[in-house]
């Protein structure tokens, strides 16, 4: 692609800055991930986009600014009154601006936004109606409480408690357009809106969150990338690519930011999927989408770590994560991919033909050290700890082609929560009971089975003893159902309704 083309390709003239170029690079690239799972002309296009980038920025103009000349005036100098006036007046429109700045910040706080909202036992979820899913909150004896505008014709796609559990975060689309952050109280069932950015939100996660200046903050995925969100102001900061230096307010223009590293990550993966911080804030751990299936990836945020570069861990057809509090990482794969399918290790080829170590597994990663493999499954059989050849399986299942999906460690860092299933000959995983696990190498606890059938979305209580998840009934609709780990049958917490992404209130037990 030539220089005229590329600047074509953008929208924009040959003499265009370099903070033009990226601003519509940035608007280009926003529109094209709208269709691309609707357009199969994608991954070329992308390309092209990408191609444009690079060519345009290498010839573009450097932004500049001009110092203007002192032009005389031919007044006469001031007088030392006319010079205490000014100043006079100037500490007066100081005071004004700081007085003004301060009222300003007080307005941006919801107004609210602190009362106390008592949660404990309470789980949000999102319930399917007709017209889209709806947010919810249940009660310990089975109560459900909706918003006050939950009659709309909107979908709810997700609800996270805010660290709190005082307020519930959601992904919707009640104004109409893409979705957006709404905040729920649950004591008065008001929603307010609380991100005016019109690009669609995919994901929001406040697992482990950053106290920033306002409180604490969550991860958004967005157009691809992924931003630091304060719901406080409504502020979105883009930290993956890393955009050193700038700050997307609501409504303000992005700019066309991109990191200098956009490029190291296209070679990692298209897109973000969902992103999650480690404890210690210095990490953050995602999963990227790429041609055929996902990566997981840890991103330093600390440039003496790996030089701040992305690091791919692992690869599969599907990836999901979670980062329990105690900064320890489960992953499961389903359908292990190698990193790099041109340069797989020597002792994963059979006669010259790269051939996974498994097709399904669960890794763990304690902060600071390297992935290992904690269960896998092989010939119908389910396997804990490392792979051996005269390892013995904790127990069969019906299905030669069984998997992990959904882990989920303990508030307590003692146990992990997977759901198990079938693998269908089109790929698709059809859950088939949940298990848990000790992570201590060295325990004697072994394998327990909360339920078995269709089960999903499984999420720990604050203290570790009970899991709530979606249980799939003959009708097809998903109840909501509470586990615990006596080996009892788990009870229904709700059976009026097709619920997901169920999750216990942060406050209690």
């Amino acid at each position: 692609m030539d220089k005229k083309q590329a600047f074509a390709r953008l929208g924009l003239g040959e003499g265009a800055t370099e903070r033009a170029v990226r601003r519509a690079y940035r608007s280009l690239l926003f529109e094209l991930e709208d269709t691309r799972t609707s357009d199969v002309t994608y991954p070329q296009k992308r390309k092209e986009l990408d191609e444009a980038l690079e060519v345009c920025l290498r010839n573009a103009k450097p932004a500049t600014t001009e110092i203007p000349t002192p032009v005389a005036t031919g007044k006469e100098p001031l007088t030392h009154r006319a010079l205490g006036l000014r100043l006079a007046g100037g500490l007066i429109g100081i005071a004004a601006l700081i007085f003004g700045f301060q009222w300003f910040q007080e307005a941006l706080k919801d107004p609210g936004g602190e009362s106390k909202v008592d949660t404990q036992g309470w789980v949000a979820a999102i319930r399917s109606a007709p017209n889209g899913g709806k947010v919810v909150a249940v009660k310990p004896d089975g109560t459900i409480v909706e918003p006050t505008d939950g009659k709309g014709a909107h979908d709810d796609r997700e609800a996270v408690w805010r660290p709190d559990g005082n307020r519930v975060l959601v992904l919707s689309n009640r104004d109409g357009t893409a979705y957006d952050v709404f905040r729920w109280d649950p004591g008065d069932g008001s929603v307010g809106r609380r991100s005016g950015d019109s690009r669609g939100k995919a994901s929001l996660n406040y697992r482990n969150a950053r106290e920033g200046e306002n409180g604490p903050t969550a991860l958004v995925t967005m157009g691809g990338l992924v931003y630091e969100y304060d719901q406080r102001d409504a502020s979105f900061r883009q930290v993956l690519p890393p955009a050193v230096g700038r700050t997307v307010v609501q409504g303000e223009d992005s700019g066309g930011a991109v990191g200098q590293m956009d490029a190291l990550y296209r070679q990692i993966g298209e897109t973000f999927v969902v992103a999650r911080w480690a404890p210690s804030h210095d990490l953050i751990y995602a999963v990227m989408r790429r041609e055929e299936g996902e990566v997981f990836v840890v991103n330093p945020l600390n440039q003496k770590v790996n030089q701040g570069r992305p690091r791919p861990l692992m690869a599969g057809g599907k990836v999901e994560f979670d980062v329990g509090p105690n900064g320890l990482v489960a992953v499961s794969l389903l359908g292990y991919q190698f990193l790099d399918p041109a340069d797989v290790p020597a002792e994963f080829l059979k006669d010259g033909v790269p051939t996974p170590p498994v097709s399904s597994g669960v890794f763990l990663i304690p902060p600071g050290q390297q992935p290992f493999i904690i269960a896998h499954a092989r010939n119908r059989g389910f396997f804990l700890g490392p792979l051996r050849p005269d390892a013995k399986p904790q127990f069969t299942h019906p299905d030669r082609e069984f998997g992990f999906a959904q882990p989920t460690v303990s508030p307590d860092g003692a146990r992990l929560a997977v759901v198990i299933g079938t693998v269908t000959r089109e790929g698709v995983f059809e859950s088939t009971g949940l298990i848990v696990f000790p992570i201590a190498p060295d325990s004697r606890e072994g394998v327990r089975q909360v339920t078995g059938g269709g089960v999903g979305d499984p999420s720990w209580s604050p203290d570790s003893q009970r899991l709530v998840f979606t249980l799939r009934a003959p009708d097809g609709r998903r109840a909501l159902a509470v586990g615990t780990l006596d080996g009892a049958p788990p009870k229904p917490l709700s059976l009026d309704g097709d619920f997901s992404r169920p999750s216990f209130s942060p406050q209690g037990g």
